[in-house]
This record gives structure tokens, sequence and C-alpha cells, in this order.
């Protein structure tokens, strides 16, 4: 017996996707077998499932910070769904995916943000280990980092009116992650102040 082997990967391919929907599980292998589905069927003329798995598949990954997922299904949706085509009924509006990669790019800022941030925090810490900080260079580092978060926070929370009641869980938790930050590094520079 012979097995067509795309269309069995197809099936397995649906099926993992089925399965991770039915388990509510949200990690980077949900997210990979939605893109790879999405891939399988953009070489269909249906538009509106790949469409809707990709999105999905979006939000996803920015939940789990998965950063090289999210640039791929930006790659998919701009290369798939804004293309114009010859088909019109396959083809999307740019207006309807241009939320979407504003979204893609805010979150991305904040994201690198928060990485140099973190990052800065880190070199502080070591460097303190030597002795090589003083505690003024240190208020002020943790004051930046504050203000930088605040900043961050205030254009979520832009975001977050804009859509009103249809803000995004993600969209919310990156607020909430947001004032978290700042609370943890005002105590903190209270700690320190406290030390001085």
């Amino acid at each position: 017996m012979i097995v067509d082997r795309p269309r069995k990967l197809d099936d397995t391919t649906e099926k993992a996707v089925q399965l991770f929907a039915e388990s509510g599980i949200v990690d980077e292998e949900r997210v990979a077998a939605q893109i790879r589905l999405a891939e399988l069927l953009l070489q269909t003329n249906d538009m509106e499932r790949p469409k809707s798995l990709l999105n999905d598949a979006l939000k996803q990954a920015k939940t789990v910070g998965d950063l090289a997922s999210v640039t791929r299904i930006e790659q998919l949706l701009r290369q798939h769904l804004l293309q114009p085509s010859a088909d019109a009924n396959s083809t999307l509006s740019e207006r309807s995916i241009d939320p979407i990669f504003e979204t893609l790019i805010d979150d991305e800022a904040a994201l690198t943000s928060d990485m140099q941030t973190h990052h800065a925090s880190a070199a502080f810490k070591a460097r303190e280990d030597e002795g090589e900080l003083s505690i003024e260079a240190e208020r002020a580092s943790l004051r930046r980092q504050i203000a930088q978060h605040k900043l961050n926070r205030n254009r979520l929370r832009e975001r977050a009116a804009k859509h009103g009641i249809d803000a995004s869980i993600s969209l919310l938790n990156q607020i909430d992650d947001e004032e978290r930050e700042i609370e943890r590094i005002e105590q903190e520079l209270q700690e320190l102040e406290g030390r001085a």
C-alpha cells in the first residue's frame, strides 16, 4: 500500500493543531504547528483559515516571547496576504492587516527596550559586585529604568484604549508586567537609598 506522504503530513499537522487547541496549551510547539499548517493551507486558494491560524499563532508567539516565530508570521502575512493577486477573492486588503503590524512593531519595540533594560541592569549588578559603581550612579540607573518602564506602560495603555473592550489579553498582561517591573525597581531604589 502506497501512502500519500504529503497528505499524511497535512493530516498529522491538522490533528496536532486541533489537539493543542483542545488542550489549551500555549507554547512554541503549538505556534510552530499553526505556522506549518498555515503554510500548507496557503498553497490552496483558501485564505481565511491560514489568516485565522496566523493571527492566533501571532498572539501566542507574543505570549510566550517567541520572537523568531513572530518574525516568521509577519513574513508570511506580508508575503501571502498583502500581495495583490490576480484572484481578487483570495486577496486581503492591506487595511485589514495594518493593526496586526502596528501591534507587532509596538510589541517588538517594547520587548527590545525591556531586553536592553534587563541587560543594563545585569551589567550594573556585575559591576557592583566588582565595586566599580557608586551608589549615586546606581540610583540614576534605576530612575532611568523606572522612567523607561513608565513610558512603555503608557504606550501600552494608549494601545489598549484604542482597542477598548477588544484589547487582547496579551496587551493587558504586558501592561501588568510593566507595572510589576516598575514596582520592583522602585523597591530596589528604596532599598538602595536605605543603605546610603
